[in-house]
């Protein structure tokens, strides 16, 4: 989920309490990341990581570098005993339409890169992984399909809407 202030925080989690009573919010640098995870189950570790391709200082008006951008991970073990990972992640923000014109794809491409390499080494351990957030991405560029076929993921929007 993508929330950015602290009362919006405190918003959801009053809201979600009586069915999602555990929450991490993964801080980033000035603003935020913008991620957070609502769990059913108790959040038992926790970690986040600002991604190293993150914008520039100097583009004030994009932001991506001020909110550190990155990923988190929560591992949850449910009232069955299944241990999982749910990772959660917000990618840089694509700010033209054009992917020709994007001067930001390989900030993006890279952040998908150290995503991997981070969930290659820690879902080996656990039953099940869920990969969310904002992606900043569409499901034919080179980024789902690296997610898609080095991690081995399904795209649950994707399935449903080719199922559909």
């Amino acid at each position: 989920m993508q929330i950015w202030a602290e009362k919006d925080i405190r918003l959801m989690k009053d809201v979600l309490q009586s069915s999602y009573p555990f929450i991490n919010y993964f801080h980033g640098n000035v603003c935020g990341s913008g991620t957070c995870i609502f769990s059913k189950w108790a959040i038992e570790f926790v970690t986040t990581h600002s991604f190293g391709a993150n914008g520039y200082p100097h583009r004030v008006d994009h932001g991506d570098w001020y909110c550190g951008k990155g990923f988190g991970m929560a591992r949850i073990t449910t009232q069955n005993g299944y241990c999982i990972n749910v990772y959660i992640l917000h990618l840089i923000a694509r700010y033209v339409l054009d992917r020709n014109k994007d001067g930001y794809e390989g900030h993006r491409m890279a952040q998908v890169i150290e995503l991997i390499e981070f969930i290659n080494s820690t879902m080996h351990s656990v039953d099940a992984i869920f990969v969310a957030g904002d992606f900043n991405l569409e499901p034919e560029t080179t980024g789902i399909k690296l997610l898609r076929e080095v991690l081995g993921l399904r795209d649950a929007w994707l399935d449903c809407v080719l199922n559909s």
